[in-house]
């Protein structure tokens, strides 16, 4: 608006102060970068449909929501014999304003997979890498699904590890040990994938074991890893307050969240539940939380205000 006032280029500039701001997360680089990622990304109903059509490419249909666009329905059309592209239609809807906009869609049979949204021409490339993220998160979930039982069944032999290696005196860098690891965090992503926040009571201990164990026993990468579940959950709820807003039970739950993993001395990345939470406990967003859960979410989010 300002350009198109004054005539004068103003955004070199601004992108060149914005070059000496770092961001908090090291692989997003700085200011400008972040700036520029944002103003060349393709629209947000035409982002999120090609979300939804390439999650049910990988047999994920349960996503429902990208950011604040919910999936109204989706069409598709058979594929036809002599390997056309094929066509989709969806209706999205803005949790925010309740908007709904309708995406017409072509999807190519070869590879790489392309799409042509509303007559854009969209190569994966051209997809920013929170995208691609949520996709690789729900292609990692389906390889990680566990029953109930085969999970307390893992829990019951790892629980039986320390005590064999105090009394044998085994190295903790011994073969089974890193085995016994990597069934921990196994399941504590299918216990991530099932829905941290509806655990039962049995799967609440299991859960905090196997935190324990990691803890205890893992190496900096397997740490890292429990500690990038809790930074994806939270960014996950981030999203949700976006779109939706914070109510007290999401308010306990982030709290639940961060009281869990800090309980085994891990600390999982909080930068976007901060800049999704603060507007609400500024007083700037409608919410219905109790006064004594907005108060522990400032100690616990590092809000000294």
């Amino acid at each position: 608006i300002t350009e198109k006032r004054t005539g004068e280029r103003i955004l070199p500039a601004f992108l060149s102060k914005l070059e000496h701001a770092r961001s908090n997360i090291r692989t997003e680089g700085n200011g400008k970068t972040i700036a520029e990622r944002i103003l060349s990304r393709i629209p947000g109903p035409a982002e999120a449909a090609a979300f939804f059509i390439l999650a049910r490419s990988f047999e994920n249909p349960e996503y429902r929501n990208y950011g604040c666009w919910e999936l109204v329905s989706l069409d598709e059309e058979p594929q036809a014999d002599d390997g056309a592209d094929k066509s989709i239609s969806l209706v999205l809807k803005d949790s925010s304003t309740l908007e709904t906009v309708s995406v017409s869609a072509l999807k190519s049979s070869g590879a790489p997979l392309t799409l042509n949204l509303d007559g854009q021409q969209i190569a994966p490339s051209a997809l920013p890498l929170v995208l691609l993220k949520k996709l690789a998160k729900g292609i990692e979930n389906q390889l990680t699904v566990m029953s109930h039982e085969r999970i307390a069944k893992y829990v019951e032999i790892i629980h039986r590890i320390p005590a064999i290696f105090s009394e044998t005196r085994i190295n903790a860098d011994d073969p089974t040990m890193r085995e016994a690891l990597s069934l921990a965090l196994l399941a504590l992503k299918s216990i991530f994938n099932r829905n941290f926040s509806s655990m039962s009571d049995k799967e609440e201990a299991a859960a905090l074991f196997l935190l324990r164990f990691v803890s205890q026993f893992g190496r900096n990468s397997e740490i890292a890893s429990v500690s990038d579940l809790f930074t994806e959950e939270l960014i996950d709820v981030s999203e949700s307050i976006i779109a939706k807003g914070l109510d007290e039970n999401t308010g306990k739950y982030i709290l639940h969240l961060l009281s869990s993993v800090r309980s085994v001395g891990i600390q999982p990345g909080i930068t976007e539940i901060q800049n999704a939470v603060y507007p609400y406990l500024k007083g700037e967003g409608d919410s219905d939380i109790a006064e004594t859960t907005a108060e522990e979410l400032k100690a616990a989010l590092n809000f000294n205000f």
